[in-house]
This record gives C-alpha cells, sequence and structure tokens, in this order.
C-alpha cells in the first residue's frame, strides 16, 4: 500500500465544526465572550473575592484579526514569529490579552508569538490548523497548551459512524467508550505524536505543556474548589487566572532556552 503524504493534504477548515465559527469573529471586538460577562452576581462576586472582583469588573478586551484568532497581529502568506495553539486556556477568556500566557511568553524569549488559540477544541483542529498555517511562520518553535479533553472531530457518518454503529449498539456506548481515561489518554498520546511528526517535518520545534499536568486535575474535567485555592479563577470562574498563565509562560520559556 502506498501511503499518502498527509502533510500536503489541503484541509477545508471552513467546514470544521470547530474552525468555522471563527467568521463572527473575523476583525471583530467584544467585551464579553460565552459565560464572561460583567460580574454582577453576589454568588460569583463572593467566590472571586472583593479584590478580584472589582479587578475583573473592569472591560476585558477581545479582539481578533483578519483570520478571527485573538491575536492583535493580522495573518499573511508569510509572518514573523512563533506559533501557540490551543484551547480557551490559549484563547484566554475571562483574562486580559496582556496577561495571556502567550503575550508573557512573547516578552520574554522577545519573539512574537501569534495566538491560535480556539476555546472549545481539541487535538483535531490543533493539527488542521497547523497543516494550514505552520509554513507561514519563520519561527523555530511551535507552543502548544493542551489538555486531555475528549474533543473529537470525527470523520462523515458513512466512513466512521456507520461503521461503529455495526459494534456499538447505541451511541451512549460510543460516548461512554470515548470518556474513558485510557481511551483518552491513548488517543491523545496518539494525536500528539501526530502533532510532533508534523513540526519535525517543518523542521520546527514542538513545546507542550498540559493544563491537566500542571494544575494537578482529572483528566476528563477538574474539581474548581481544589484547582482555585493553587489559582486564582478567570473572571468567567470556569478557567484559570492570572498567576496560572504566569506559570505556563514561565515554564514554555524555560524550554525554549
Amino acid at each position: 500500500m502506498r501511503h499518502k503524504d498527509i502533510y500536503n493534504l489541503v484541509f477545508d477548515l471552513e467546514k470544521d465544526e470547530t474552525y468555522h465559527y471563527r467568521k463572527k469573529y473575523v476583525n471583530k471586538t467584544f467585551y464579553s465572550l460565552f459565560d464572561d460577562r460583567e460580574i454582577l452576581s453576589n454568588s460569583i462576586k463572593k467566590r472571586l473575592g472583593s479584590e478580584l472582583s472589582k479587578y475583573y469588573l473592569e472591560p476585558i478586551q477581545y479582539k481578533y484579526n483578519n483570520l478571527g484568532f485573538r491575536n492583535h497581529r493580522d495573518i499573511h502568506k508569510q509572518n514573523t514569529g512563533c506559533l501557540a495553539i490551543g484551547d480557551s486556556f490559549t484563547e484566554g477568556e475571562g483574562i486580559k490579552y496582556n496577561e495571556l500566557w502567550t503575550s508573557l511568553l512573547e516578552t520574554q524569549i522577545k519573539q512574537p508569538i501569534n495566538n491560535f488559540g480556539i476555546c472549545g477544541s481539541g487535538p483535531d483542529t490543533w493539527f488542521k490548523i497547523l497543516i494550514k498555517y505552520i509554513a507561514s511562520f519563520d519561527g523555530e518553535y511551535i507552543f502548544l497548551l493542551s489538555t486531555y479533553f475528549p474533543r473529537y472531530v470525527f470523520p462523515g457518518r458513512d466512513k466512521f459512524i456507520k461503521g461503529v454503529n455495526r459494534i456499538f449498539k447505541n451511541s451512549s456506548e460510543i460516548y461512554s467508550l470515548t470518556r474513558s481515561e485510557n481511551f483518552i489518554l491513548y488517543n491523545y498520546q496518539i494525536k500528539m505524536l501526530a502533532v510532533e511528526a508534523l513540526a519535525n517535518y517543518y523542521s520546527k520545534k514542538l513545546v507542550v505543556l498540559n493544563v491537566h499536568d500542571i494544575a494537578e486535575i482529572d483528566i476528563d474535567g477538574y474539581n474548581f474548589n481544589v484547582v482555585f485555592n493553587k489559582y486564582e479563577p478567570a473572571r468567567d470562574c470556569k478557567h484559570l487566572g492570572r498567576d496560572f498563565h504566569k506559570v505556563v509562560a514561565n515554564k514554555f520559556s524555560l524550554q525554549a532556552n
């Protein structure tokens, strides 16, 4: 069997179930994002504490570039700097732009860091983004802040789901399989190897950190009360705050130097 060179495939990201929602962000600026809104409820204020509540009442600007990424630089055919990929911990829901790990890292290593984070994304989308944009940047590094969350982009029904249904009785069995710890770790490792191989193909250095490992949280989620004893929450109270982003930037910087 002759293997196709997948690194030269052209993915239609506009049809990707995660990526295509970026259209509404292209060249736009927002002051709230999903669950990140002005803090009004007493329960949230109590959770944050008076100091953080006051801080997070200040507007958080979400400014997006010509491709719909939270990056203050437009992306062209050829660009300077490195790529940063990941999910909402990279896009930075509930965090000001200058306090994101990507912004902090840029200052530390004195190279432009181009933020390609997408809320709710996983390894499949990160891989597709890299294939589309990796050759357009001259930086030597790709920084990936990953998570173990089981977010999969499945092929079409006729190619995958139909075949799986011959083995499993219903969709709940498929769902339970993909949420199992062994499957999550297996799937994650396989796809990280694919991302690493892609980086090597383009002579880039892939540097990976994992949110779950840094924060010492469960593979399929996390206990907010435990995590927020270690790190302050972001404004949406669902993500980790400024001190976590500092830790991530420092860890990436050490690996890049």
